[in-house]
Order: structure tokens, then sequence, then C-alpha cells
């Protein structure tokens, strides 16, 4: 049986955006779902890979790379691009080319002329007359940059992320240390070495949509996600994405238990975003203001993150339900 991947237009944006997936019984049967398109179309598309919110780091080179493949490997194929809506001072290539016998190509995206610390939206789409149905990635992009910094939270101190297990005593499960940073200009972060993993999670804190959850803000990954349905483990559906690595794998976790002190692995992070059905926020922050008796006054940054893990690579036997807890200043 061979599984195809359905081409969408997705909303590549600080949201969750997951390619949804179909399936055919065998070759013939995709033969046939597909009329219409021409022998030679080279099924063009951008890659999964491509970036949601494209940062530059100030004084860097202000250029944003997007990748693209095709399904055809055959003969050099100039493919049209177009640039639907963003700021003008974005230069966009018209075209794209890939060399005979190549999958992937890339365009490079001029971005020198725009100003710093603002959010610009970028709309790019494939010409129709070189995309296929069945291509394995998508036919628009939709995406952001930004010129800015990464600049360290907590007065540049390390954060303490803890983590609390459900109707136990003491709750604290584990713990971990990381540098976390924010986007100046954005309310975007990123935390290095999550987890110990090796990897950097980055996410956004937006306004929630809830009736009675004013001054709250949701957490919506932005990055390093695969969607539960993907990985087929859904004895949770209202958790809906699993932390992955840069390439897609799943990472091994690295964690100081707060029992005894010791160090032990977890696979499969999955976390939950929210619940529809009661209306509740499970991955959410808030940033409440304080004044001490000096007259000293400040803000606390909390956030809370709602998971399940797994203690074998397979995902076979998971922990209990568990949450992330860390603040910042």
């Amino acid at each position: 049986m061979t599984k195809m991947k359905a081409l969408k237009y997705i909303f590549i944006m600080p949201v969750i955006a997951m390619t949804a997936m179909t399936s055919c019984s065998d070759d013939e049967e995709y033969d046939d779902w597909h009329p219409g398109e021409a022998d030679d179309n080279p099924g063009v598309y951008f890659t999964a890979d491509n970036i949601k919110l494209n940062s530059i780091t100030k004084g860097s080179d202000p250029v944003v790379t997007l990748n693209l493949g095709r399904i055809s490997r055959n003969g050099e194929v100039t493919v049209p691009i177009e640039y639907v809506a963003g700021d003008p001072r974005i230069t966009v290539p018209q075209n794209v080319t890939f060399a005979d016998g190549s999958e992937f190509a890339s365009i490079d995206i001029d971005c020198s002329a725009l100003p710093e610390k603002e959010i610009f939206d970028i709309t790019l789409k494939i010409d129709d007359r070189y995309v296929n149905t069945y291509s394995n990635g998508y036919a628009e992009y939709y995406g952001q940059v930004i010129i800015s910094d990464w600049d360290k939270v907590n007065g540049g101190n390390p954060v303490t992320f803890k983590i609390l297990e459900y109707d136990y005593s003491p709750s604290e499960w584990a713990s971990f240390t990381g540098d976390m940073y924010n986007l100046d200009g954005t309310q975007q972060y990123r935390i290095d070495n999550f987890m110990n993993s090796g990897e950097n999670f980055t996410f956004e804190i937006t306004a929630s949509a809830y009736p009675g959850y004013e001054g709250y803000g949701r957490i919506v990954p932005l990055s390093n996600q695969t969607m539960w349905e993907e990985v087929g483990w859904t004895s949770y559906g209202d958790h809906e994405w699993f932390f992955t690595g840069a390439d897609g794998s799943y990472p091994e976790f690295s964690l100081t238990s707060a029992y005894d002190g010791s160090d032990y692995p977890l696979w499969g992070v999955n976390f939950c975003w929210y619940n529809d059905d009661y209306q509740s926020e499970y991955c959410y922050a808030r940033i409440k203001e304080w004044n001490d008796a000096s007259g000293q006054k400040g803000t606390i940054n909390f956030v809370y993150m709602n998971f399940y893990a797994f203690y074998d690579e397979d995902f076979n036997n998971y922990t209990n339900y568990l949450y992330l807890y860390f603040d910042w200043e």
C-alpha cells in the first residue's frame, strides 16, 4: 500500500498547521486520482521544513531562504513564483529553477530594506500549471519575517523548569534548568536544550480565546511538533502534538528526579494545547504585576503546559499526567 500526502493550502503562521493525510490503496488507484494533470507536470511544492516565523539577527545577512521540491526530476525546470501579498520592500524572486535530476531547489528573499523589530507577512504561490495535487508539500507559503535579536529573559539568568505530577504529594516530579530567550518586539520565546534533549523549543504567547480566562495567554508552538494522529497514539485525543527534533525525529529527554536525584530518560513528550469540549486552556501563560513594600514594581510570568511522556522509545508505557511549570521576571 502506498501512502500519499495530499497537497493543501496551509497557513504557515504562529499556529499549529499540519499536512492532512490521505491513503491510496495501490499505485493504480493513485493514477485515477489526478485527472486532468499533464504527464509532464513536475509537481512543485514548498517543503514542510520551511520556517513559519523567519527571525533575522540584526547585523546578519537579511535573507530568508525557502526550500522547494518536485516530484519529477526530469530536465531543468524553471517555475514561476507569485508574490501574492507582503510588504513592497521585500524582494522575492519571480521563479525557481531546478537543475536536471535534482529534487530540491531554493529561493532567497531579500529583506534588507525592512525596519527592525516589526513582523511582516509573506504570501507566495506556485504557478498552478506546475502543481500536482498529491505532491508531498504545500502549494502556497504563508510566513512572516522579523529583523530582531533573541534576548535572554530573567535578567540573563537561567530559568528553572519544574515538572509536577497531578494528585500526588509532593507534586514536584522532576526539573531542569536552561536559558530562555525572547524575540525582541514579539511575544515569541525560545527554550534552548529543552528538557535536556539537545533540541530548542520555540513558542508564542497569544491572547486567550475563551471567556473567563482574561489575563491569560495561550501557548502556541511554532516549531518542533508532530500531530498525534501521525504518531498513531490516540489514547488521549485532547493531547494534540508531540515535541520532535528539528529533523522530525523523537529526541530522548533526560530529567533529574525530584524524589531521589537520579537521571532517567523519557521519550515522546506529548503536549495538549486546549480542550474545546471544556472550553479550557491546557497550555497557558499569565503575566502578573507585583509591588513590594518599598514601592518596587515589576512583572512575573507564569507558564503551565500539560503533557504525558513515555518511558520507552516505542511509545508503550507512559507517565502519569504531568505539567511543566516555570516563571521568569
